[in-house]
């Protein structure tokens, strides 16, 4: 009966040493929650503490957050830290928090889990509540608030108007130059003189071009064979040009005989045909059986065209 009345003696003192405030243990774990201030200002910093004491052999889950109500935010979050003191383990986390609306805030337990070795799952130990009050700000009777005064009007002095005399001169100085502008004195246009429709030159007839550009064409040497027939193809060109604005008939884009039965199917009566088909024979030769005309070929070609582009013209219709 002594033993028994013993072993309750030594448990109820145990109880007794290691439960107090702001602490709650489990079997082998033991978790505290502190503030190092219980009423703080408005805005000010409080630092809240977490504490988890174990043995060896733990595996402890510190909290990221405090889990605070509405009302208290947390500023800073420090890393949590472990450190031994006689045998036992000492899981420390900090946070900096603060409030800013005035009242009493309860900050609810912090569960912490942690894992024993050789245990079957987790465990918990929770802290206890503790209070924190945030003070109103007070405002003494005598500090009340100033009346605003108005503003102060500053005199104007030359640095701050001449600025303005100056974009005005501008803007003057601007309106007098348009206006000067649009009433300036403008030269008098003289009229282009008129050329009587009866005075003016009559249009080149074709006839008339074909002799003139063949009167413009470089002679070459006698000893230049490909100038030779260089020549006589262009006075071929300017013929056979000729022909077409003259009859209507596309002889640059046709053949020697293409050409002639053309003019044999619309004026085969011409004078100057034999002419033509003798040139453009020559000129052909020249052109695709590189015939080298001699000089006086070259001369007589070039007369023989002079002549059809005489003779070879339309005749004036006649008058009914």
């Amino acid at each position: 009966m002594n033993r028994i009345l013993l072993y309750l003696l030594v448990a109820g003192s145990g109880w007794l040493v290691f439960t107090g405030p702001g602490r709650c243990h489990a079997q082998s774990a033991e978790a505290y929650m502190a503030a190092d201030l219980s009423s703080i200002n408005l805005g000010e910093p409080v630092q809240l503490t977490l504490t988890v004491v174990t043995g060896t052999g733990f595996r402890v889950q510190m909290p990221a957050t405090p889990g605070l109500p509405q009302g208290l935010e947390v500023l800073q979050t420090r890393e949590s830290d472990t450190s031994r003191n006689a045998g036992k383990i000492i899981h420390r986390r900090q946070w900096t928090i603060t409030g800013f609306e005035p009242g009493t805030y309860t900050l609810p337990p912090i569960r912490v889990f942690y894992v024993r070795t050789g245990s079957s799952g987790p465990e918990a130990v929770e802290t206890e509540r503790i209070d924190l009050t945030v003070l109103a700000p007070v405002i003494p009777e005598e500090a009340g608030l100033r009346p605003m005064r108005g503003l102060a009007e500053a005199p104007l002095t030359w640095r701050d108007i001449l600025p303005w005399v100056g974009i005005c001169l501008l803007l003057v100085a601007l309106a007098g130059g348009l206006v000067w502008w649009r009433r300036r004195p403008r030269p008098v246009r003289e009229e282009a003189a008129t050329v009587p429709a009866e005075e003016t030159a009559p249009a080149e007839t074709p006839s008339a071009r074909a002799i003139r550009q063949l009167n413009a064409l470089a002679w070459p040497e006698a000893s230049d064979v490909s100038g030779l027939a260089a020549c006589l193809e262009d006075i071929s060109q300017v013929i056979r040009v000729f022909v077409q604005e003259e009859w209507a008939i596309p002889a640059p884009e046709l053949t020697t005989r293409e050409t002639l039965m053309a003019f044999a199917a619309t004026a085969p009566d011409t004078p100057g045909l034999a002419a033509l088909k003798t040139l453009l024979e020559v000129a052909d030769m020249a052109k695709f059986a590189r015939f080298a005309p001699a000089p006086d070929t070259l001369a007589s070609s070039r007369t023989q065209a002079l002549d059809i582009a005489r003779s070879l013209v339309r005749p004036e219709p006649t008058a009914a």
